[in-house]
C-alpha cells in the first residue's frame, strides 16, 4: 500500500492529520506540514 493510501486510511479513523502522517511512514520532524499538504489534496479530507 502506498504511503498516500495509508495516510488516508489513518486520517479517516480520527480526522487528525498529524497523527495519521507518522504511521504512514512520513517524517516525524514536521508532521503538521505533511498532514496539511496531504489533507488538502486527498479527496476524502477536504
Amino acid at each position: 500500500m502506498a504511503k498516500q493510501e495509508f495516510f488516508v486510511r489513518e486520517y479517516l479513523k480520527d480526522s487528525i492529520g498529524k497523527q495519521a502522517v507518522i504511521p504512514a511512514g512520513y517524517s516525524e520532524h514536521s508532521p503538521e506540514v505533511t498532514a496539511s499538504r496531504w489533507a488538502g489534496t486527498a479527496p476524502c479530507c477536504r
